[in-house]
């Protein structure tokens, strides 16, 4: 499914004005959600993957797209591909893998538990909120 806007909770959009999570993929299908809008968005409805081989969302509109609900994985695999993420929701489930593929992947979230392996493949950087490459580049050098 593509949608090119995303909102709130119960606010009208692209995804309806449910509050309840969004589920990817079925017994027998892989799910993909695709972010297709050009302005930075945030969704806070959580999002349950059921799909057979897990669930792609999938950034390919260039802007952030802010993921503020709980992410569920219940034991299948999650991959974040193309464009940059902001997780600020929960990512939850056990074992099962978790995978950035071409995205740049923000995990802001302090008490994520999920189980399983975090491949990172290609150039993609994945940051925890409290790496700051800004922090890092001003560290004041060593005196002698």
């Amino acid at each position: 499914m593509q949608i090119a806007s995303a909102a709130g909770s119960g606010a009208a959009q692209t995804l309806g004005t449910a509050s309840s999570a969004i589920t990817i993929g079925t017994a027998s299908t892989t799910g993909t959600l695709e972010y297709t809008g050009a302005t930075d968005a945030t969704l806070n409805r959580a999002i349950t993957v059921n799909g057979a081989d897990g669930a792609i969302l999938k950034n390919s509109g260039g802007a952030l797209l802010t993921l503020g609900g709980t992410i569920t994985r219940a034991s299948l695999p999650l991959t974040f591909s193309g464009g940059a993420f902001n997780v600020t929701g929960q990512i939850t489930g056990a074992s099962s893998t978790l995978t950035v593929n071409g995205a740049t992947v923000t995990l802001s979230q302090a008490t994520n538990n999920y189980v399983g392996n975090t491949v990172v493949q290609g150039h993609c950087p994945t940051r925890p909120r409290w790496f700051s490459v800004e922090r890092r580049a001003t560290r004041a050098a060593p005196t002698t």
